[in-house]
């Protein structure tokens, strides 16, 4: 009888390890980077092509630019 339950219990362990194993997805690490993207518009609300856009860092003075695209829209990425 006692090696009965130690046999179930043997199994039920064995079933949740298994089970864990297989529904163990991976994981990605966190990125520490990003993008910001917009569109720049006139005050009528049209977009406007080749503007330039800079982003500063305020803690570094560090600048990027770029120039808006044909509907206005510019990208800055990665972003720390």
């Amino acid at each position: 009888m006692e090696q009965a339950r130690r046999f179930v219990r043997l199994s039920e362990a064995l079933t949740l390890a298994v089970m864990f194993l297989l529904l163990a997805r991976p994981t990605f690490a966190q990125v520490d980077t990003g993008a910001i993207l917009g569109t720049v518009k006139d005050p009528s609300g049209a977009v406007v092509p080749g503007a330039k856009v800079t982003l500063t860092n305020e803690g570094t003075s560090f600048s990027i630019s770029t120039t808006t695209g044909p509907d206005g829209g510019y990208t800055f990425t990665p972003v720390k």
